[in-house]
């Protein structure tokens, strides 16, 4: 058996990662960095605050108005790994490998988006790759902008509470907390209460490997 997690509410199917459907399919990668103390140099606050860490995503700003990942529309026979390696050229304009990727998870709904992940090394890393987005093929007309985001229990319903908040694309929340339960990220008691302060059910569904 496999546990799958999804927000409540939302009318999609979880699905084990890469479940063919016969529908329009779609291929997203979420770039994440394990750890990361934002305020570390600030010799102005406490060394509490100074040692506080947070994992952190990148997300981009999309000319709808939402928040999503990077990725797009498979192309026939495209495996889910050459559509994000393309589509991550044509966004940020930055050359990944393949080998670079890893599976998170598959959900359904209109159409069927496949999302996985990839993890940086460095802060320094992660911001070099994200300022190359403003020389990528689809910046300002497709991608306006991004967002770095630090997605670990910040306190007084900050942190991953105001980012479950957020106008994010379809299936985009569900992807995040998949990823977030997969990586050991955050505990799941903080995605729990993130959740449930951002006004959403976090469940924990049980299918078949086969589904």
């Amino acid at each position: 058996m496999i546990t799958y997690l999804k927000l409540k509410g939302n009318k999609m199917n979880t699905r084990k990662f890469g479940t063919k459907i016969a529908k329009k399919e779609s291929s997203f990668m979420i770039p994440f960095l394990r750890h990361f103390k934002p305020w570390e140099n600030d010799e102005s606050l406490p060394q509490t605050v100074r040692d506080t860490s947070t994992p952190v995503i990148l997300v981009l700003e999309r000319w709808d108005g939402r928040q999503g990942f990077i990725g797009g529309f498979n192309e026939p026979n495209d495996t889910i790994e050459k559509t994000i390696v393309k589509e991550c050229l044509e966004e940020t304009n930055n050359v990944i490998q393949e080998s670079d990727l890893k599976p998170v998870i598959t959900h359904e709904f209109s159409i069927v988006t496949h999302s996985m992940s990839m993890e940086f090394n460095s802060f320094n890393e992660l911001l070099k790759f994200a300022e190359n987005i403003r020389n990528s093929k689809h910046y300002m007309n497709e991608i306006l902008g991004y967002s770095i985001l630090y997605v670990g229990d910040l306190g007084r319903g900050k942190g991953l509470t105001q980012i479950l908040k957020k106008n994010m694309a379809t299936s985009c929340r569900e992807e995040l907390v998949h990823l977030l339960v997969q990586e050991n990220l955050v505990t799941i008691d903080t995605i729990k209460k993130s959740c449930e302060e951002a006004g959403f059910i976090f469940e924990e569904i049980y299918k078949d490997t086969e589904c």
